[in-house]
């Protein structure tokens, strides 16, 4: 039954392309910044070190440790952006490497001993890694940039939240011909961040680094197909997948690391909405990790019952989903439109994972496979027991919401479905499995 439904869903994957041509814990830069610009921070795009910036980006040689690049820099603590200079120290295949000149004495290494460690992990495995899983970066042709390197600052970012501080991020702005940078730049901060073993698999730098070259990535291409940026829920799930398969691309073995606190603190509390894209879940603690956790998660689930059983194939169904014209929850659908799947069976089929880890139940779709081996530690908090003090023996709560109860069968397999009313949940109508043998009694 999962093979029909794999070779349908490829089926229907080609004929839709025939149609359309860890040391701290880190704080979000990308989205926070985007949600910032939205409320229209203003640019001055008429003093000298911005005249200077904009000429910079044409520089097509760069001399090490003597050319210097202009770059805007946002300021998280007073929400304006600060001009600084950056020192080129490396040119890698994919990358330009430079370093705020007020901050070489916080690198760890001799500069260029430091940025040819940087280069070559993102030449030799960051950048063919995310080209893979999710797509090559099309940096717009109007920037009128000498090649489509990817600039990567290393320099000290302000600001720092109760959920940690902002290791690095991506400015949707700088792609813009008349605000911004002008180039694509990744912002690596040196502040907090561990960089000098690049061989660890919970190095925060290069998984901060990975993170935020996915969000370009993703960006970028949407923006080249003229399609409407990507929800948040979605786009973190990819990022938070992307550090994931990053791990196992380091070390001495090919074992994948979870992202951490992320995953355990959803797994220990998963009772949020994944899909929820408000500031209120993303920027503050305690939903914070709880959300990054789920979204890493729910990707997991869908790459691995969807997308094969190699890695070509789960990599080509992962780019096929990243450019679905429609954003969050309807380009899902559109990609499963063959096997007849809607959002709200997915999601539940995803919960089931969690909650049952019944290997036997609906074709291989209530369970994670692997588990210990996928996720480690983590594996073992799955199946799920503990949602507020609500799941017993007989029955089990799942914990994200449903927005439409009504695609949900009442029957499955062993087991049945019911929504329930349960105070502790504030009166929303959660949705219960037990048994068949059973009875609820709320």
């Amino acid at each position: 039954m999962k093979n029909l439904s794999f070779k349908l869903l490829l089926i229907c994957i080609f004929f839709n392309i025939a149609q359309i041509n860890y040391a701290q814990t880190t704080a979000d830069g990308t989205f926070r910044l985007r949600q910032t610009a939205e409320k229209s921070i203003k640019i001055n795009s008429n003093t000298k070190a911005a005249n200077f910036l904009r000429a910079s980006a044409i520089l097509s040689e760069l001399k090490p440790l003597i050319s210097k690049v202009g770059f805007q820099v946002f300021n998280f603590e007073n929400k304006n952006y600060e001009y600084k200079e950056g020192l080129f120290l490396k040119q890698g295949q994919f990358c330009k490497i430079f370093v705020e000149q007020e901050a070489i004495d916080k690198l760890k290494k001799a500069p260029l001993t430091y940025a040819s460690e940087v280069s070559k992990n993102f030449d030799e495995i960051i950048y063919p890694l995310v080209a893979k899983w999710f797509g090559t970066p099309q940096i717009p042709t109007e920037l009128n940039l000498p090649d489509n390197d990817i600039y990567i600052f290393l320099t000290t970012i302000k600001g720092q939240f109760s959920e940690g501080y902002v290791a690095g991020y991506f400015d949707h702005r700088d792609l813009e011909t008349k605000t911004g940078n002008r180039k694509p730049v990744l912002f690596m901060n040196l502040t907090g961040n561990e960089s000098d073993n690049t061989n660890l698999k919970t190095n925060a730098f290069y998984r901060t680094l990975v993170h935020e070259f996915q969000h370009l990535t993703n960006y970028t291409l949407r923006k080249a197909l003229n399609m409407p940026e990507q929800e948040r829920w979605l786009d973190e799930g990819y990022s938070m997948f992307a550090e994931y398969i990053y791990s196992g691309c380091v070390g001495d073995d090919t074992k994948k690391i979870p992202p951490a606190p992320h995953l355990e603190k959803y797994l220990n509390e998963p009772n949020i909405d994944i899909v929820n894209n408000s500031e209120t879940a993303w920027f503050k603690e305690p939903d914070l990790y709880k959300q990054y956790g789920g979204s890493f998660m729910f990707v997991a689930y869908l790459v691995e019952k969807y997308g094969g059983d190699s890695d070509i194939l789960q990599q080509f169904f992962l780019k096929e989903l990243v450019k679905k014209r429609d954003p969050g929850i309807a380009g899902i659908e559109h990609m499963l439109i063959c096997l007849d799947k809607s959002f709200s069976n997915l999601l539940f089929d995803f919960n089931l994972a969690l909650t049952v880890d019944d290997p036997c139940a609906n074709n291989g779709l209530w369970c994670f496979r692997n588990k210990l081996e996928s996720f480690g530690e983590s594996g073992k908090l799955i199946p799920i027991g503990n949602i507020k003090g609500m799941q017993t023996d007989k029955i089990c709560v799942l914990p994200s919401s449903f927005k439409d109860l009504s695609d949900i069968g009442t029957e499955y397999s062993a087991y049945m479905v019911q929504p329930i009313e349960i105070p502790v949940f504030e009166g929303q109508n959660i949705v219960v499995l037990k048994p068949k043998e059973q009875s609820i009694e709320p």
